[in-house]
């Protein structure tokens, strides 16, 4: 489930008198659509408010609307400028909620992080989330029995 807070999220920073914005959610949300399909055998991606995510995180397990639920946040994003290095910093919390199996909540909190010399910021945030979303998918990977159900794989 995509939220348009995680969807439209956007940090800035500015360097003299030029500033900078960086849309972190469009990709993310996108990244994570791909991470959904090729990990589940019917995956699919909603996009819903945040007062809806919350309802079907609150309510009931309804095994027949969806096995698992899967909902990503920001935690944090951003860059930092040092006298003669600038980093990217992104933070992701993923929690799944397991219908099977008593309503159990997962979650996961995945950081990346990049660093150089200062040359250009081309690049830096976009390194940064995709460690973040590599380590989420790592997580994903290494729990797989216990999100399908069957805790000895």
């Amino acid at each position: 489930m995509i939220t348009p807070s995680f969807e439209t999220y956007t940090t800035q920073s500015s360097q003299g008198i030029n500033h900078y914005n960086y849309q972190l959610g469009q990709s993310a949300a996108g990244a994570l659509q791909d991470l959904v399909a090729g990990s589940f055998d019917h995956g699919a991606t909603q996009r819903l408010s945040d007062a809806e995510v919350i309802r079907w995180l609150a309510a009931p397990a309804d095994t027949s609307a969806a096995d698992l639920l899967l909902v990503p946040y920001f935690e944090t994003g951003g860059v930092k400028k040092g006298l003669l290095t600038q980093s990217a910093d992104v933070r992701l919390r993923l929690d799944a909620r397991l219908y099977r199996g008593g309503g159990v909540t997962y979650s996961w909190t995945a950081l990346g992080h990049t660093g150089r010399a200062v040359t250009s910021l081309r690049g830096l945030t976009g390194s940064a989330l995709e460690q973040a979303l590599r380590a989420l998918s790592d997580s994903l990977v290494a729990h797989r029995g216990e999100l399908e159900g069957d805790p000895t794989r």
